[in-house]
């Protein structure tokens, strides 16, 4: 009797994941192949058609599309399909069936939210296209973690089903699609973004306050909330640290070299230098060059 092969790559379950701007409901997906025969039929839901082997013949509508591997057809709701049933031709492919849910929140945000683009590519009807972002890979990888079950597969799904469809939905979105990100950067890290630009100068707590449009006070509070320390120590350090460059790389003074990384004196950059190494700065060029000098030798 001939029937369709019981695929193991296989997930009738649905699987919710959340995302900033939608909701990402994974209805069903699973790999068919040629013994599998399906009839016209429509969907309330988004399907993903995916050839990995050989040709796939789909039917949209009553127009027959040739699908070869690396090729997908993009179906909007209420579309009437199916795969064309022929024994006689090896073929592999994969289905997933899902929805897109805005949170409500955002819904009254414009056009700038990854939803409103992806419902932009609903609305524009059925997309045949050549995948160019390897969502094959990412298949490879659902099956595996459905199939062997390791620890936190549920959790890896979610992430790697999100992962499938935006890597197929790229190759119709154009440009950056959802553009810049809304979240508020981490200032934290911002204020360690602007001391790696400008250790070199004499900055303040002022001249940060002013780049990044807050008070010196929140700067030196937020700071050493997030690291522990403070802002004119960690200033210092960063300094000390690329004052080693110029130690190990060059044969500049210590007068020459504390101007080239923000010291106001030399003496301030011997006094960090045995606090913090342990030793003095001459010390330590002479370590550095006797370990390098090994170095070269033993090469």
């Amino acid at each position: 009797m001939y029937k369709q092969k019981q695929s193991p790559y296989y997930d009738p379950f649905v699987t919710r994941i959340p995302t900033p701007s939608f909701e990402l409901i994974v209805n069903y997906m699973e790999r068919h192949d040629e013994t599998t025969a399906e009839f016209p039929h429509t969907h309330t839901s988004c399907e993903i058609y995916y050839a990995l082997e050989g040709e796939v013949h789909l039917s949209v509508e009553g127009e027959i599309h040739a699908m070869s591997p690396g090729d997908f057809a993009f179906l909007p709701p209420e579309t009437t399909h199916r795969a064309i049933y022929e024994p006689g031709l090896a073929k592999k492919y994969f289905v997933i069936i899902f929805d897109l849910k805005e949170h409500a929140a955002l819904s009254k945000q414009g056009e700038d939210t990854a939803y409103a683009v992806l419902a932009g590519v609903l609305a524009s009807g059925v997309c045949f296209g050549r995948d160019h972002n390897n969502a094959q890979k990412i298949f490879e990888e659902i099956c595996r973690e459905i199939v062997e079950r390791p620890f936190g597969w549920e959790m890896m799904l979610q992430s790697l089903y999100l992962q499938l469809i935006l890597s197929v939905m790229r190759n119709i979105v154009p440009g950056d699609g959802a553009g810049k990100r809304r979240e508020a950067p981490n200032l934290a890290i911002e204020i360690t973004k602007y001391i790696y630009a400008n250790y070199d100068r004499d900055i303040t707590l002022q001249d940060i306050a002013d780049a990044l449009y807050i008070s010196p006070r929140h700067i030196s509070r937020l700071f050493y909330e997030y690291f522990g320390t403070s802002f004119a120590k960690t200033l210092s350090i960063y300094r000390l640290n690329y004052a080693k460059n110029y130690l190990c790389d060059t044969d500049l003074s210590v007068e020459e070299i504390a101007p080239l990384v923000g010291f106001a004196t030399p003496n301030a950059l011997y006094r960090l230098f045995r606090e913090m190494e342990g030793m003095s700065v001459s010390e330590y060029r002479q370590q550095y060059r006797t370990l390098a000098a090994t170095r070269d030798g033993e090469e």
